[in-house]
């Protein structure tokens, strides 16, 4: 198994000056507000400069009036090269309201404004690499504690529930991505949070997903040291959350206050091209719906899929940071995996091959004839690379003294009809229309089970069923898939694939292998024990320990 905004719901924001007046005022007031207002914010937020200052330029420059993205329905998602399997095909979402189109120059203009609030956002000019829990801080009191969850789902205790009258939140809704893909969409929220001076909501998670706010099912705090990730943002639990403030999917799909209460719940559709701080702005700008007491984010379609908020044209630092720091476990489920480590020995070399490369799937997929793999090399294709994987592996446990080997792989597909665990299932329709090729990674799974490699997938499910962590998640595949990478993460030895010499077996871009390896490189420990790629001499470039006899 392998683990796998923009707008307000008024519309995307239209601009009442034209790109000239904005170069001109940029030029004039830009720096009127740094001179004039940079030492008013106070020592404890180290965002001067940046939201407040954005927000008085976008008080002069945004013009809040109705637009949004279109399509109603969530189409299938394309298959993301294996990083973000699963899909929920069909599902209807609210439409947005307002229109759907927003003109050339608008986009140039947001794109200048967007550029604008990084700028301001880094007039202190810290280094991305040197950025602490500053870069997030806010002035702390007694009502701006963070909310933990309880130790089950339900309402929690009333001693939980503190919020203020002055209390406002951001909350996310279902997205159609799993695992690694969904925590870009949770770092947007987060600054986005921050930036509006509101309380975070943990999303609720189930299956692998973030799904609707459900107060019976567990939240990213129970999964993820979410704190550390963005220190002093204020978050809650969705648990403590809806206690107070419950929500209801309405008959058209839009958010609404549950039965009996009353608030207002605003909804944004968020775009990729627009930062967290362009939308904090003109939110700030529409009044009316800046005083709701819940934003929710909501996902329409692909036009703003998580995916696309790591892409080139929506990354900023900030962001990057945030979500790496979402790939933390909570104490809990480190403490639960490291258990997990000790019943199976400790004793093994971590094998992780992500076999999924492009031409494997542009194969079975039947797309970019001229990338897939040639119909000759089908036949033996993964049992040529799994004998080369095999033998690297071995060599690693036995310079090493370790005793077995585990495996991760997308060979083990499907589902074990007795144990119900699932492999690598985003592709299983399209084995049986490729016979060859499936009869070559079946002979491949037979190689290493006859070299007696354990199935990891298999090893951690069976562990998660015997001694469940939360009741309700022994069988849930995103559970599993933050154990699985807690496994690769603090294996006695580790070897993947992240470096272009292997990537005829392995998918080398892999963005889960390649957080392991940066995870790995960061511990002492570990660190020396971490190979990239399986093509000898097997020699790991961070440290002069190797496996080379030579």
């Amino acid at each position: 198994m392998s683990p796998g905004f923009g707008a307000d719901s008024d519309g995307r924001v239209k601009m009442s000056f034209r790109k000239g007046f904005l170069s001109g005022i940029s030029a004039v007031v830009v720096p009127l507000l740094f001179f004039t207002q940079f030492s008013r914010y106070p020592p404890g937020c180290s965002f001067r400069g940046s939201s407040e200052q954005l927000v008085s330029l976008s008080s002069l420059v945004w013009d809040n009036t109705n637009a949004a993205p279109a399509a109603p329905t969530v189409p299938v998602p394309p298959q993301s090269l294996g990083d973000a399997p699963g899909s929920r095909a069909g599902q209807t979402l609210a439409q947005p309201p307002g229109d759907v189109g927003i003109s050339a120059d608008s986009k140039a203009l947001e794109r200048q404004v967007r550029d604008l609030a990084l700028r301001l956002s880094a007039l202190e000019a810290v280094p991305p690499d040197r950025m602490t829990k500053q870069d997030f801080n806010v002035q702390q009191d007694e009502g701006q504690k963070s909310f933990h969850p309880a130790d089950s789902p339900g309402p929690p205790a009333k001693s939980q529930q503190q919020f203020s009258h002055d209390d406002k939140f951001v909350v996310l809704d279902q997205r159609a991505e799993l695992t690694s893909m969904n925590r870009w969409c949770i770092a947007y929220g987060i600054i986005f949070a921050r930036m509006s001076r509101r309380i975070f909501v943990a999303p609720s998670l189930w299956a692998g997903l973030v799904v609707d706010p459900n107060i019976d099912i567990r939240d990213g705090l129970d999964f993820w040291d979410m704190a550390q990730a963005a220190p002093h943002v204020r978050m809650v639990s969705m648990r403590s959350f809806l206690a107070q403030y419950p929500l209801q999917k309405q008959a058209d799909g839009h958010w609404g206050p549950g039965s009996g209460s009353n608030f207002q719940v605003h909804e944004l559709w968020p775009l990729s091209t627009q930062s967290e701080m362009v939308l904090a702005s003109s939110l700030h700008a529409d009044k009316a719906n800046n005083a709701a007491k819940v934003i929710v984010l909501r996902e329409n379609g692909q036009q703003n899929m998580c995916w696309r908020f790591k892409e080139v044209d929506s990354m900023h630092d900030w962001r990057r940071k945030v979500y790496h720091g979402l790939d933390k476990p909570s104490e809990r489920v480190r403490q639960y995996a490291m258990e997990m480590i000790a019943h199976h020995g400790g004793d093994f070399v971590v094998t992780q091959w992500r076999s999924m490369t492009n031409p494997l799937m542009y194969t079975l997929q039947d797309v970019n004839p001229d990338q897939q793999l040639p119909p000759e090399n089908q036949t033996h294709h993964h049992q040529d690379c799994a004998k080369q994987i095999v033998s690297a592996a071995n060599h690693i446990a036995s310079k090493t003294n370790l005793t077995a080997i585990m495996v991760f792989t997308d060979l083990h597909i499907g589902c074990n009809a007795v144990t119900q665990v699932c492999g690598y299932t985003e592709f299983d329709d399209k084995w049986a229309t490729h016979p060859t090729l499936n009869a070559d990674r079946e002979s491949a799974v037979s190689y290493l089970a006859n070299h007696k490699w354990r199935d990891g997938d298999e090893l951690v499910a069976s562990y998660l069923q015997e001694h469940p962590l939360f009741q309700g998640y022994e069988r849930d595949m995103g559970l599993m898939g933050v154990l699985m990478e807690q496994v690769c993460i603090n294996a006695p030895a580790f070897l993947t694939c992240t470096q272009h010499d292997c990537s005829d077996c392995g998918r080398s871009v892999s963005g889960f292998s390649r957080a392991i390896v940066a995870r790995r490189m960061e511990s002492a420990q570990h660190k020396c024990r971490t190979w990239a790629s399986w093509t000898p001499p097997l020699a790991n470039a961070t440290c002069e320990f190797s496996t080379d006899d030579g």
